[in-house]
Formats: C-alpha cells, structure tokens, sequence
C-alpha cells in the first residue's frame, strides 16, 4: 500500500524545520501536520475536526521545546480523510508504526472551538506524548 501522504512544497512549509505538511497525494489539500525532532522514538496521532487540529497545531506549534522530542507527533484532520474516502486513519499512515492513537471528540453542528477544547486537547497531547517517553513532561500531570 503506498503512502497517501505527500510532503507539500518547501514555500508552503511553516518555519520550523522540524514540522512536516500532510498533503493528499491527489489533491494536495492539508490533512495534517507531523512534529518531529531528530531523535528516533514512537510515533502518536491525534485525530479530530480540522478546527481543532489547527489549532492544536497552532499551540505546539509555540513549543520551545520541540526539537528535543523523540519520535513523531501526527496531527491528521478527520475532514482530510473523509476526502480520502479512508475510514481508517492507520491505513493514511501506511508506512508508519503508530505507537498511540487519540480521536479528539467532534463539536455538534458548529465550525468553532471553543478555548476549552483546544486547552483539553492540548494536553491530552502532551500526557500521550510524556506517556510514551516522547519528551521528559515536567508540568504535565
């Protein structure tokens, strides 16, 4: 099975070095974001409502601390997937052992994330992460 993954362009990129863009192979569209340091280690998705992942992706994204983390963090947009026709978000990362998985929970009829759940979702990332040994969690409880 081949990836559905494609890296998208240099220029599209955010600044830091350390975070990759999830692009549909065929679209191109943004489904996600990868964080990753240079060391090796697990691998853990977060899944939810684009919303909510971009803003998720917003607040780690001001982690000072990012290039220390070891393995990957996989943030994929549940809507990107229903474009892909997958069902499953194992199947979109084919090439990836996937150590943990979260499935954020999906606001009712509403675009809008409230700060509450970005906050939740937040740190149920940074708990997985410090569960797995991805980065050391001082502050996490």
């Amino acid at each position: 099975m081949t990836n559905q993954f494609a890296q998208a362009d240099v220029a599209e990129q955010p600044a830091c070095n350390l975070v990759e863009v999830l692009t549909a192979e065929h679209s191109g569209e943004t489904i996600g974001y990868a964080f990753g340091g240079n060391n090796p280690g697990p691998n853990a998705v977060i899944t939810g409502a684009t919303a909510l992942i971009e803003a998720l992706y917003d607040r780690l994204g001001g982690l000072p601390t990012l290039p220390w983390m070891w393995g990957k963090l996989y943030l994929v947009e549940i809507d990107g997937i229903e474009v892909l026709d997958v069902d499953d978000v194992k199947s979109c990362l084919a090439d990836v052992v996937i150590d943990d998985l979260i499935m954020l929970p999906h606001p009712h009829g509403t675009a809008e994330i409230c700060q509450h759940s970005v906050e939740r979702a937040y740190w149920a990332t940074l708990r997985l992460c410090r569960q797995l040994g991805m980065i050391e969690g001082r502050g996490v409880s």
